[in-house]
């Protein structure tokens, strides 16, 4: 299977989107979709590679590479439809043969999976990504495959004894724990510490004989890498130290070494099995411990609370098992609802840990988390930066905490660049791209974050921070029909879990379900078929009694502020529903209690402009409110963005220039992953019909059809436009080029049908007869009824 994509710059993917834009029909779609996938941008890469099948349906290659974005989500059933479509037309091509086997096995077709792996492996048997499938999936290779040489076996060297040494070496060495504890940081020599050099190599074939420090090397126990194996580049290994300059032990284990050795050799043997036994047991629950936390679930944190008790009791000094529990503690504190009984462990398990002077990043974390959630950000942050240097950046756990902290305090742009960090190190981390989603959504990225949420949830299915992100973003779309159902369920599932989610996460998906219903209570009478009707109704438990889903609003409401009143996030979606009701007062009412009680979260001021905006009249009132909101988040571009918007509705038109001009500032800039094509849009529109400057719209709508990448309907109408100017201009080559992008994005867009055919006619040009013919029919099949039909039909 391919390995893991590149991580391009902002600039080297800005590169591979224009180059797509600019021909879909060319082999561009492949890189980019390659791209999207290694980002786990799903939607993206998946709208690629349908491109990239209608532009060459005869290529195996662009099926293999969707089943491939499909494989990533889990779609495994969509993964095997496209590789047998990609089948039909190449019958031997090794990638889909290859990646077909390895999905049919894993749906549990062994012997159809087997027979294809065998297929790919006779068409290049030296082929490494094929090799690897029969070996992770246990398959012998074909008799006649040359044997495969096995690896040679060191023998131990002989110690004096005979073979009676060398068997005794060998059982002391099964009974010892192993000398690489997992997280050490290692070289090809061999183990080393941070701070120690690598171990001298030795001879070729030899064994070295092992010296006292070899015998009983430091305890070293799993520290805190964010996966399930414990790999030195994830997180950095916790490093035992001399504290006070004193040398050797204690004076308690000194006497005691003293008296087993009064006792004689068999004594101390047993206190070394004894001592290896502790400490084997104290670096299996930390492992269980780690593996927990990365689940980032309210059950899991008690579960990872319980694994790092059982390490204290093993080894009451360690550094690790401090570190995870005070994180867990503050996690379940300040993020859940806990208690104070939380937060005193949480402060214990902080003082016990920095005490004994040894370094872990869940230690360094809870440090600057205790503070945070204590409502001291600036000593959290002081805090975080300086581990972060100390740990010479090498800690996505940091990055992360340092993340979600600057977040909370409105620095979004500082917030990216700290949580980027983390998700480079930690790539298959589910708390860093829920963090991703929060974030982008509190931009105003709504596209950005929904993406977010489904990576976070590939990593943790039932991730409830992302379930509740993902349905709050969904229901905020005007049209959100066909998610209704899934979200209902996903809420449903949330709500009943077992074991439960924490009381904060079960009061935000309480008052969720009270926006679901109202929404659905508002648009079922709107749906005219009666087949959808009864779908969404079964699948909701939504009704037409409007008594009954008023009672059953408040219901869930209440349930959800009974449980968390003093969250400012249920007074937000309170503030949506009532917008979606229509009782635009009392939804800005709320949405203010929310900012009230957390003044940092610039989402909120956006969804009060929102609310503003949407008010018949209150041009003056939006504007204040978007000019006030710009006083404390001057950067923030949905924030400038809108108050372009009400200014240009208020016929301030050099004011709205202005103010979108600075908006788009930052989405000129290739180097930057900033878009910003509602901003760039509107701009176009202005100079096109208020300056009168085609020049200057053909430059903003350029930058709105590139950077609406993604949004098909969108970048197929900027493009129609686009067209339409260039035609104004006599420059057919550039209309033609334009009405082509239109409907390469959307090929249903009647307008740009209209256009385009009537563009041709104008040309005249008798080698666009059957295109003519074609588009005709097509716009006919989409809008029979539309304004161009008559005409079209008519043959004028």
């Amino acid at each position: 299977m391919p390995g893991p994509q590149k991580t391009l710059s902002p600039a080297e993917l800005a590169k591979l989107e224009h180059a797509f834009a600019t021909d879909p029909s060319s082999e561009a779609y492949r890189p980019l979709a390659e791209a999207y996938l290694g980002m786990g941008r799903f939607m993206e890469a998946m709208v690629v590679c349908k491109k990239g099948v209608k532009a060459h349906p005869n290529n195996a290659d662009p099926r293999v590479l969707l089943a491939r974005v499909y494989a990533d989500q889990g779609k495994e059933k969509k993964a095997v439809e496209e590789l047998n479509s990609a089948l039909a037309v190449a019958p031997k091509d090794k990638g889909a043969l290859r990646l077909m086997g390895s999905l049919q096995i894993k749906t549990g077709e062994g012997e159809n999976g087997k027979s294809n792996l065998i297929k790919a492996y006779e068409l290049d048997p030296t082929d490494a990504d094929t090799l690897e499938l029969f070996k992770q999936h246990n398959v012998p290779l074909p008799v006649k495959a040359a044997p495969v040489a096995a690896p040679p076996v060191l023998q131990p060297v002989a110690n004096g004894n005979g073979a009676n040494g060398a068997s005794q070496a060998q059982g002391q060495a099964q009974r010892r724990p192993p000398t690489v504890p997992p997280g050490t940081l290692q070289t090809s020599a061999g183990p080393s510490v941070v701070g120690q050099p690598p171990a001298a190599s030795t001879a070729q074939g030899q064994v070295p004989r092992p010296r006292p420090s070899q015998r009983r090397p430091a305890y070293v126990p799993p520290e805190d890498s964010q996966s399930g194996t414990y790999e030195a580049s994830s997180e950095l290994s916790e490093v035992p130290r001399r504290r006070g300059g004193k040398k050797g032990g204690s004076p308690t284990v000194t006497i005691a070494l003293l008296l087993i050795a009064l006792v004689g050799g068999g004594g101390f043997a047993f206190w070394r099995k004894w001592d290896a036994e502790k400490k084997a047991k104290a670096g299996k629950a930390l492992r269980a411990a780690a593996g927990e936390l990365k689940h980032d679930g309210y059950d899991s944190y008690k579960k990872a609370i319980a694994e790092a008790d059982s390490a204290l009791e093993a080894v009451s000094d360690s550094v690790a098992a401090h570190g995870m529990l005070a994180y867990a503690h503050a996690i379940r504190w300040g993020e859940h609802g806990g208690g104070d009984e939380d937060r005193k462990a949480a402060e214990e398990h902080l003082a016990l840990g920095l005490k004994t002077g040894d370094r872990s990043v869940w230690l360094y974390a809870a440090e600057s988390l205790i503070p945070f959630y204590s409502g001291n950000s600036k000593d959290a942050l002081e805090k975080i930066k300086k581990r972060i240097e100390e740990t010479n950046g090498r800690s996505g756990q940091l990055y992360l905490t340092q993340g979600i902290i600057m977040m909370n305090e409105g620095d979004l742009e500082g917030s990216r660049e700290a949580i980027e960090k983390a998700q480079q190190i930690n790539q298959d981390d589910a708390r860093v791209y829920a963090a991703f989603g929060n974030l982008n959504r509190r931009r105003g990225l709504d596209r950005e974050a929904l993406q977010n949420f489904e990576t976070a949830k590939r990593f943790e299915r039932n991730h409830v921070d992302s379930i509740l992100g993902t349905a709050m973003l969904v229901l905020d779309q005007p049209e959100p029909a066909g998610g209704y159902i899934s979200q209902a369920k996903a809420l449903k599932d949330v709500i009943d879990a077992q074991p439960p989610a924490s009381p904060r996460q079960q009061a935000l998906a309480y008052v969720i379900k009270s926006l679901l219903i109202a929404r659905v209570a508002i648009d079922l009478p709107l749906y005219q078929d009666p087949e959808f009707q009864k779908k969404l109704k079964d699948g909701t438990e939504v009704g037409t009694d409007k008594d009954k889903n008023r009672a059953a609003v408040s219901t869930a409401e209440t349930a959800g502020f009974n449980l968390d009143k003093n969250n400012p996030e249920l007074f937000l979606v309170k503030g949506k529903r009532l917008f979606f009701e229509g009782r635009l007062d009392d939804s800005a009412n709320e949405i203010r209690k929310a900012i009230a009680m957390s003044a940092t979260r610039v989402h909120y001021r956006i969804e009060l402009g929102k609310v503003l905006m949407a008010k018949e009249g209150a041009e003056k009132d939006a504007e204040a409110e978007l000019r006030k909101s710009l006083s404390t988040f001057p950067d923030n571009i949905k924030l400038q963005t809108m108050l372009g918007s009400v200014l240009y509705k208020e016929k301030k038109i050099d004011e709205a220039v202005t103010v979108l001009e600075k908006a788009t500032a930052p989405a000129r800039n290739p180097e930057t992953k900033q878009r910003n094509p509602e901003a760039f849009y509107m701009l176009g529109k202005i100079y096109r019909d208020e300056k009168k400057a085609p020049d200057k719209a053909i430059e903003n709508l350029g930058f709105a059809g590139a950077q609406s990448f993604g949004n098909a309907g969108v970048a197929s109408r900027v493009y129609d436009e686009l067209a339409a100017l260039y035609e104004a201009k006599n420059d057919k080559g550039a209309a033609r080029g334009n009405y082509e992008k239109a409907l390469n994005a959307d090929g249903d867009n009647d307008a740009a049908l209209c256009h385009f055919v009537k563009f041709l006619k104008k040309g005249g040009d008798a080698k666009d007869g059957d295109r003519i013919k074609d588009l005709t029919k097509k716009y006919l099949e989409v809008a029979p009824k539309g304004e161009c039909a008559a005409e079209l039909r008519g043959g004028g």
